[in-house]
């Protein structure tokens, strides 16, 4: 199972349950955050029957706090980025 089957991943999505920083240095890209902003990739729940919103968002910390992100991230400068399609495409484990 991937990240997609669980969630809708969009931009400027200002009902989506939190977001992640899209664009920043290495440490920035792929936080979580509960701020809306435009730029961001909005995060909204489709099967709250299998994860809640809110434990989503701590695994984002937890993965970016592992550099999880960091990986995913493109960029040669400063400026990295990470897009929708990285994301949907992370593998959750399910057991």
């Amino acid at each position: 199972m991937k990240l997609k089957h669980i969630v809708n991943l969009s931009l400027d999505n200002p009902g989506a349950d939190f977001w992640i920083v899209r664009r920043g240095n290495a440490n920035q890209v792929g936080r979580p955050t509960r701020e809306y902003s435009p730029e961001h990739i909005g995060v909204s729940v489709t099967r709250p029957d299998l994860v809640l919103a809110d434990y989503l968002y701590y695994l984002f910390e937890f993965m970016a706090s592992n550099g999880v992100f960091a990986q995913l991230a493109q960029g040669t400068t400063g400026l990295k980025s990470i897009s929708v399609k990285d994301l949907k495409n992370i593998p959750l484990r399910t057991s």
